[in-house]
């Protein structure tokens, strides 16, 4: 509860923030740091000891299976409510990824502890990559442009949390100095306060009525229905894994939509409106499903074992 409560006085204070500076100029320092020194200090702390053998394989699969389901769930819709095909690309992508590290490793944190961010940084990896090669892909499918392969698997690499990823394995067999182990906690520590000072400085609501009926799909989608998908495999097709993995795989594949996702919607022109508001609105309504599903999900376990 304690980091719950934290959570929120984080919101809270970068929505002042945002009152008494230039919140664009705030949300990209935030981000910067967010993305460059807190989140690959993280991975590095945390990639290095973590055990990759056993329930590793249902949290790299978890946000492949989720956009899956984002597809076939807004095809689904689509043949009762009418919607353009800017919008539709629009709705797949952001869907189809999920914050998993800006708000879902200080929700996973809050609700699960420590150890789940292990099980986290796999299932946010994954979603990096879905992002980076079917996220680009429907983005320039639905924008009418082509797909550039080379610059793709560019951005991948260069991407500081990727790079963070590939040098945590490299230096596995290696011991941190205790200097550098003090250093990566204590900046990746900073991910939480940061993350969500930036989200509270983004708060925003739609003005535009027609908008609300295409971001309730979208929401409905991403927060309830793919989970929802997850959950049922987790319980009735994967049966044999831990309760921890089930739990941080099927909160983290139920995150608001990726930011990054939204940046993508804009450099293409896919409804970037609808994009923005997907996440912003998104983002606060998620604290409250994750709360939900980990109080459901403990229920749903002991029944179906």
């Amino acid at each position: 509860m304690s980091g719950l409560i934290f959570i929120f006085v984080c919101i809270t204070v970068g929505k002042i923030l945002s009152r008494l500076t230039n919140p664009q100029e705030l949300i990209r320092s935030l981000n910067l740091l967010v993305v460059r020194v807190a989140l690959p200090a993280l991975i590095l702390d945390k990639i290095h000891s973590i055990n990759l053998a056993g329930d590793a394989f249902f949290p790299i699969a978890t946000p492949w299976i989720g956009f899956a389901v984002a597809v076939a769930a807004i095809y689904f819709i689509k043949l009762f409510v009418p919607m353009s095909k800017i919008t539709t690309g629009c709705l797949i992508l952001l869907c189809g990824t999920s914050n998993t590290s800006f708000v879902g490793f200080p929700l996973v944190h809050a609700l699960l502890g420590e150890e789940a961010l292990n099980t986290a940084i796999i299932v946010d990896q994954s979603n990096l990559i879905v992002l980076f090669t079917l996220g680009i892909l429907v983005a320039n499918l639905y924008s009418g442009k082509s797909v550039d392969v080379k610059q793709m698997l560019i951005r991948i690499l260069v991407y500081p949390p990727v790079v963070a990823l590939i040098l945590g394995i490299l230096l596995r067999p290696f011991a941190y100095p205790e200097a550098v182990q003090y250093t990566l906690s204590t900046f990746g520590s900073l991910l939480t306060p940061l993350t969500m000072l930036s989200i509270g400085c983004s708060l925003t609501l739609p003005r535009d009525k027609s908008m609300i009926k295409f971001i309730s799909i979208g929401l409905t989608i991403k927060l309830i229905v793919m989970p929802l998908a997850i959950a049922l495999l987790a319980l009735f097709v994967f049966t044999t894994l831990s309760p921890l993995t089930a739990a941080v795989s099927i909160m983290q594949v139920g995150m608001a939509p990726m930011v990054m996702a939204v940046i993508i919607a804009a450099d293409k022109n896919l409804n970037p409106e609808l994009a923005n508001f997907l996440t912003s609105i998104g983002i606060p309504i998620s604290f409250i499903t994750a709360v939900l599903w980990n109080i459901l999900l403990p229920f749903a376990q002991a029944t179906a074992h």
